[in-house]
C-alpha cells in the first residue's frame, strides 16, 4: 500500500502528524477560556498603574471592581448555559476559572481600605452579596456540579475573612504603621490559613455516584476549595507587600503542612491504582515541610509542626506501614527543634546542636527498641549513656556507665541468637563490678542511684516479659538483686576494715562455701545447662 495514503490499512481514521495531534489535544482543553481570564487580569493590572486613565483613584478603583464583578457574572453565566446543554467538561472549566478570579475583587477592597473605609464597606458588602448570588445561581442551575452544602459554608466563612481583614489592615497601619502589621500578618500565614485549609477535611461530595454519572470527578469540591484558599494567600501576601513586610518561605511551611494532611485524608478521591504510592508520598510530604521551618530564626514554627505529626503517625502506626518510620523521624525532628527557651529551670541550657544530637540519639533508641538486633542493642546502650552527659555535662560518667549496661542488659531479653548470651553475661558482670567498685569508693549518692537501678530492673523485667515475647533469662533478677546488695555489704565493708584481716578471711570463707553450695544446687536452672552430678572425669 502507498505510504501516502490518507488512510490506514484498516480502512479507519487517517494517520495524524505530531504538530496536528497536539494542536487537537490543545484545543480539545478549550485554551479560549484561560486566555480571556489571563488577559482580564493583565488588563486590570495595566489600568490600575495607568496614569492617564481615570486619573481620579477611587474612579478607577471602582471601574476595575465592576469589569472583574461584571466578568465573573458573565462566567457564570456561559458556564450554566453550557451545561444545561450537556457541555460538562468547558462548564467546569469556567468554574475552575471563577474559583481563581474569585477573591480577586477583595485585593482591590485593600487598596479602598487605604484610601477610605466607607468605600471599602461598600466594596466588600457589594462582592460578598454577588458572591453569594453567583454560587446559589451554580447551585441551581449546574447540578452536575455536585458541590456539597458544606462548600458553600466554607466559601462564605472565606469571603468573610477576605473581606474583613482589609479593614483589620487599615486599623493597624493607622495605629502604629507598617510595623504593626507584621504579628497579624505571621498569624494569619503560620495559624489562620492552615486551620482554614483543615477545614477542607469535612468536605465530602454529597453522591459520588451522582457524579460519576455526570462525567464530574468526585475531586472537584475539594479542588474548588484548594483554589479558593490560594487566592485567600495571594491576598494575604498582596497585604503584607502593601505593608512592607517582608515574605519568608518559612511561612508557607505551616500551609504545606495542612496541605500535606488534607489530600491525605481525601487520597481515595483519586486514581486507586496510585493509592498505595500517594498515600506515603503524602505523609511523607508532611514531614519535608518541617524542614522548611527549620529555616526560621522561631524553632517553635517546626517544632509544633513535627509535635502534631508524632500525634497523627501515633494514630496511624497501627494501620499504615508508612507511619512507623515516619514517626520516629518526627520526634527526632520534634527533639532537634526544641524551643530552647521552654526549658525548665533545673535543666541547664541546651545549644541548638546539642538538640539535634539528642534528636539523632532518639532515633537511634526507637530503632533498638523495635529490632531483636544484638548490634542494634549495643548502638542503643551506647546512645543511651551518652544521653545524660549532653543534657547534665556535670553528671559523673559512672551514671552513663549505669544507664547504658541497665538498657543493654534489659534489651538483650528479645536477643533470639543464643551466640550472644555470653554477653549476656559479661554484661552483668561488668554491671556487678562497677556497682561494687562505684558504691565502695563513692559517697551516699552512688549508693542510692546504684540501689534505685537495682530495683527499676527488677521491676522492668516482669513487665518487658509481659509485653514482649521475649524469653526468660534469670540471670537479669539475680544480677540485679546482688548489685541491691551493694549498699549493705559495702557499709558492713566500711565497719569491719579495722577488724583483723584473718577474721574477716575465716568469715568469707564460710560464706564462700554457702554460695558455692547454692551455685551447685542452682546452677542448671541459671545456665540452662545439663546438670552435672557424680564424680568429675580426670
Amino acid at each position: 500500500m502507498n505510504a501516502h495514503n490518507e488512510f490506514t490499512e484498516e480502512g479507519s481514521l487517517p494517520s495524524v502528524s505530531w504538530p496536528k495531534k497536539w494542536l487537537r489535544l490543545l484545543l480539545a482543553g478549550n485554551p479560549f477560556f484561560i486566555a480571556s481570564a489571563a488577559l482580564l487580569l493583565f488588563g486590570i493590572n495595566r489600568l490600575a498603574v495607568d496614569p492617564n486613565f481615570l486619573r481620579v483613584e477611587e474612579t478607577k478603583l471602582l471601574f476595575n471592581f465592576s469589569a472583574l464583578q461584571l466578568y465573573e457574572v458573565v462566567l457564570i453565566g456561559v458556564a450554566a448555559f453550557l451545561a444545561a446543554r450537556a457541555f460538562l467538561y468547558d462548564s467546569t472549566l469556567l468554574v475552575m476559572i471563577e474559583s481563581i478570579v474569585l477573591l480577586v475583587p477583595f485585593m482591590l477592597v485593600t487598596q479602598a481600605a487605604l484610601i477610605d473605609r466607607r468605600l471599602a464597606l461598600g466594596l466588600c458588602a457589594f462582592g460578598s452579596g454577588l458572591v453569594l448570588i453567583r454560587f446559589t445561581a451554580l447551585k441551581n442551575w449546574f447540578s452536575e456540579l455536585n458541590l456539597p452544602g458544606r462548600s458553600f459554608f466554607l466559601l462564605g466563612f472565606l469571603v468573610l475573612l477576605n473581606g474583613s481583614t482589609p479593614l483589620l489592615l487599615r486599623h493597624y497601619v493607622e495605629g502604629g504603621g507598617s510595623d504593626a502589621w507584621e504579628e497579624p500578618n505571621q498569624l494569619g500565614w503560620l495559624i489562620v490559613l492552615p486551620i482554614a485549609l483543615l477545614l477542607g477535611l469535612t468536605i465530602r461530595s454529597r453522591d459520588a455516584g451522582t457524579s460519576a454519572k455526570a462525567g464530574q470527578a468526585a475531586w472537584i469540591p475539594l479542588l474548588l476549595y484548594a483554589l479558593w484558599i490560594i487566592g485567600t494567600a495571594v491576598h494575604l501576601w498582596c497585604m503584607g507587600y502593601v505593608a512592607e513586610r517582608e515574605f519568608h518561605l518559612y511561612l508557607l511551611a505551616p500551609l504545606l503542612w495542612a496541605a500535606s494532611w488534607t489530600a491525605y485524608a481525601h487520597a481515595g478521591l483519586f486514581s486507586s491504582r496510585a493509592l498505595p504510592y500517594l498515600k506515603p508520598t503524602l505523609a511523607s510530604a508532611s514531614v519535608a515541610a518541617i524542614l522548611l521551618a527549620a529555616t526560621a530564626a522561631d524553632a517553635r514554627i517546626g517544632f509544633v509542626l513535627a509535635a502534631l505529626n508524632v500525634l497523627v503517625f501515633g494514630v496511624l502506626v497501627k494501620s499504615r506501614r508508612e507511619a512507623q518510620p515516619l514517626l520516629l523521624l518526627s520526634v527526632s525532628m520534634a527533639i532537634a527543634l526544641l524551643p530552647l527557651e521552654w526549658l525548665p529551670g533545673w535543666m541547664p541550657s541546651l545549644s541548638r546542636m546539642k538538640c539535634i544530637e539528642l534528636g539523632l540519639g532518639a532515633s537511634i533508641l526507637a530503632l533498638s527498641l523495635q529490632s531483636p538486633r544484638p548490634m542494634l542493642t549495643l548502638c542503643g546502650s551506647f546512645t543511651a549513656a551518652l544521653y545524660p552527659r549532653i543534657l547534665w555535662p556535670a553528671l559523673s560518667g559512672h551514671v552513663s556507665l549505669e544507664v547504658g549496661l541497665i538498657f543493654l542488659l534489659l534489651q538483650s531479653l528479645r536477643w533470639e541468637d543464643s551466640r550472644w548470651e555470653k554477653l549476656r553475661i559479661v554484661t552483668a558482670a561488668t554491671w556487678i563490678v562497677h556497682a561494687f567498685g562505684w558504691t565502695y569508693v563513692g559517697e551516699t549518692l552512688s549508693g542510692w542511684t546504684v540501689s534505685s537501678a537495682a530495683v527499676i530492673v527488677l521491676l522492668a523485667y516482669p513487665f518487658l516479659l509481659y509485653l514482649t515475647d521475649a524469653l526468660k533469662s534469670r540471670l537479669i533478677p539475680v544480677t540485679a538483686i546482688v548489685v541491691l546488695s551493694a549498699k549493705p555489704l559495702t557499709v558492713f565493708a566500711h565497719w569491719i576494715q579495722p577488724v583483723s584481716t584473718g577474721l574477716v578471711a575465716l568469715l568469707l570463707s564460710f560464706a564462700l562455701l554457702g554460695a558455692g553450695t547454692w551455685f551447685a544446687l542452682y546452677r542448671n536452672r541459671l545456665l540452662g545447662g545439663t546438670e552435672l552430678r557424680g564424680t568429675p572425669g580426670l
